[in-house]
């Protein structure tokens, strides 16, 4: 898994209404009808499963869908909603089966015409997540608001990006490790997924549909050493200049022939300073620096 994971609010597109009517095992069709009546507490149970990450056991997930309303199922993609869960097709499917999904994975669905019995054309497949991690980092993130805590756990669940779609979303190295789909413990109503499928999506023209939003990695080696780095050259920029103040350099050099020394030297006045003052001065801001820096490394690169 490549430096950088993306963030879905795919989630968010729940209330489409795609002209389908969705068959749960051990219970009827639903009606034909775009207002559905409220769910058993079993099929509710299982659909919140879902969406934190658990893999579900087949029975657990629709046995089957209808198209009972053509001209809004032909607005649909490769992607939509059967009671709740979501069920992909054609070249989505085709992306999706090249990456580890963890426990779950892709599930043959059984989608029927008007007549609950005439197959309809084309291969659809249950959308089974199975992978849930606990790397967000809620306190770096730009938009992150406190939700509700698990009874059962204690842990506390937190709207990422509610209120800002583009904020920053920050999270720690493991999140590089193991499956490409996955969602985060503590995050509510949000995907997450690897650079590899991220560009796989945006490359079949799905990531507008996803509602991608790239995160940033804080930490691990590579973050530490490009800290290290951009630390080194604040300090030695500013260490250069320190040292011409304290060898009275810098008051000798030719403002007219080079600029940059000129506008420190005559419009900053750093002359009046003295040689003492100079030198502090320049050390000063190089360590005054550093933070603002590593700040702008980190939000940017």
């Amino acid at each position: 898994m490549s430096g950088c994971v993306w963030m879905s609010s795919l989630l968010s597109n729940s209330a489409d209404k795609p002209g389908v009517r969705t068959k749960f095992h051990y219970y009827d069709w639903q009606p034909a009808e775009f207002v559905i009546p409220p769910l058993p507490k079993d099929v509710y149970a299982n659909m919140g499963r879902a969406v934190q990450g658990f893999a579900l056991r087949r029975e657990e997930l629709p046995e089957a869908a209808a198209v009972w309303n053509e001209n809004r199922f032909k607005l649909l993609g490769d992607i939509m909603w059967a009671g709740g869960f979501l069920v992909v097709r054609d070249k989505l499917a085709e992306v999706l089966s090249h990456f580890d999904m963890g426990e779950g994975g892709l599930i043959p669905f059984p989608v029927y015409q008007a007549d609950l019995e005439t197959p309809y054309p084309g291969k659809f497949f249950l959308l089974n997540f199975g992978c849930i991690k606990n790397t967000i980092l809620p306190e770096k993130c730009e938009d992150a608001t406190k939700f509700l805590t698990r009874k059962d756990t204690g842990l506390q669940i937190w709207h990422i990006n509610r209120f800002k779609p583009e904020a920053e979303v920050v999270l720690a190295p493991q999140a590089l490790v193991g499956p490409d789909l996955w969602f985060e413990e503590a995050v509510d109503n949000k995907i997450f997924m690897s650079d590899a499928l991220a560009q796989a999506l945006i490359e079949i023209g799905m990531g507008d549909v996803f509602k991608l939003n790239r995160c940033r990695i804080v930490g691990g080696v590579k973050g530490m050493l490009a800290d290290l780095w951009a630390a080194v050259l604040t300090l030695a920029l500013f260490g250069f200049m320190a040292l011409m103040a304290w060898t009275e350099k810098l008051v000798g050099i030719d403002g007219h022939k080079v600029r940059l020394f000129g506008w420190i030297v005559e419009d900053i006045g750093v002359a009046n300073f003295g040689r003492v003052g100079a030198t502090v001065l320049f050390a000063g801001f190089g360590l005054a620096s550093v933070p603002l820096v590593l700040w702008m490394r980190r939000r940017w690169f």
